[in-house]
């Protein structure tokens, strides 16, 4: 499991959460791209697949992967909140 933190402003989390998923999750995994995002937000969980950059070369990795995310108040901050990732793999796509 990989987890991640981060400090984001509230109003632009709720405005663009799906932008700000994204570029987090890709900070968090090192990676280069994510294909096939979709957010549940009903239950916080994203999935994706991952493709990364290897010596100029990107390759797709072969396992859907999954993020719970969810939000916590900074103490001392109105505007900013703690966004906090938890990611883990699904298998690999048999399709």
């Amino acid at each position: 499991m990989i987890n991640g933190e981060f400090t984001v402003k509230r109003i632009d989390f709720l405005k663009r959460k799906r932008t700000i998923l994204k570029t987090k999750i890709i900070a968090t995994m090192k990676a280069y791209t994510l294909n096939e995002f979709s957010v549940d937000e009903k239950s916080n969980v994203a999935t994706f697949k991952v493709n990364i950059s290897k010596y100029g070369i990107i390759k797709q990795l072969p396992n859907t992967y999954s993020a719970y995310y969810y939000t916590e108040k900074v103490p001392d901050s109105e505007s900013d909140i703690k966004l906090k990732l938890h990611i883990s793999t699904i298998g690999p796509d048999l399709a």
